[in-house]
């Protein structure tokens, strides 16, 4: 099965830690027919490691680089659509295609 990736910034970000508890349970209840979903910017842990070491424009790219394999699916949430961590990992999401 596929995996499906999530991220945003700010209150997209809490969206989308929302979204992937809704679909990993909240879609079905049945034990095991929830969706595999990944949201990038839940590990705070992750997240400020990377943003030291790397730069907070690399947060989700380098997760996604490590996470995420060839025809999975990448969802991005941005009010403006012009964050760097959000055009990196659309960048890097299309060099994984």
């Amino acid at each position: 099965m596929k995996q499906v990736f999530i991220c945003g910034n700010g209150g997209s970000a809490g969206n989308a830690v929302h979204i992937a508890n809704d679909m990993i349970y909240g879609i079905s209840k049945k034990f095991g027919s929830g969706l595999k979903i990944t949201a990038l910017p839940a590990n705070g842990s992750v997240v400020t490691c990377l943003a030291n070491d790397e730069g907070y424009e690399n947060i989700f790219s380098y997760q996604l680089g490590v996470l995420g394999q060839k025809d999975d699916v990448l969802i991005v949430l941005s009010g403006s659509g012009n964050s760097q961590n959000i055009i990196n990992v659309l960048k890097t999401a299309k060099e994984m295609r």
